[in-house]
């Protein structure tokens, strides 16, 4: 009878382990075609314009508005969008169509992590 049972929750273990790596599996194939749908999606970067002077607003650059919807976050007092261009042809067109001090306006690149994939 012992052995009986020590068989059997061997066999659970098994099963229960086999499981668990198909779950891992399934996991890692569905963040793969994320990615995959992520690099042909029509808006990948995720851009921060951080704005030092306070008397300027993203309304003022109507250009870069356009692009996408803009959301203030007030932790990091700044901008956050998702655009097509490049933050390098973004500062690019805020220095050529929008003359300000050199340091009132940062624009970055904010990588994607898990958590902001499947939002």
């Amino acid at each position: 009878m012992l052995t009986s049972f020590l068989i059997a929750s061997e066999k659970t273990t098994i099963v229960v382990g086999e499981i668990a790596v198909l779950l891992l599996i399934i996991g890692f194939c569905y963040q793969l075609f994320r990615l995959k749908n992520l690099k042909t999606s029509e808006k990948p970067y995720r851009t921060l314009i951080k704005v030092t002077d306070p008397t300027i607003q993203i309304d003022d650059f109507p250009e870069i508005k356009a692009m996408t919807n803009w959301t203030y976050k007030n932790s990091q007092k700044a901008w956050i969008g998702q655009t097509s261009l490049h933050p390098n042809e973004m500062r690019h067109l805020v220095k050529e169509h929008y003359p300000t001090k050199a340091d009132a306006i940062t624009i970055q690149l904010i990588p994607y992590t898990w958590w902001t994939i499947n939002k």
